[in-house]
């Protein structure tokens, strides 16, 4: 994959994660408890598959695309 096809897959990684974090908000006003931790915990899980399963294919080969790069 050529570097712009990789910046393209890691900014739209990047949506998915800030979109579904973003829903938080939105569910707790609007969810009860019980149900608002299962989404929770399922949004973790979805974000968490993200970071093991897609980003290191894209980081093997484009390691100065790592999003967290610089953020320590």
């Amino acid at each position: 994959m050529n570097i712009e096809t990789a910046k393209k897959v890691v900014e739209t990684l990047e949506g998915v994660n800030r979109s579904m974090f973003g829903l938080i908000p939105y569910l707790e006003e609007r969810c009860d408890n019980e149900e608002l931790n299962n989404l929770k915990r399922e949004i973790a899980r979805v974000a968490n598959g993200i970071d093991i399963n897609l980003y290191p294919i894209i980081l093997k080969q484009y390691p100065e695309l790592n999003p967290l790069q610089g953020k320590e």
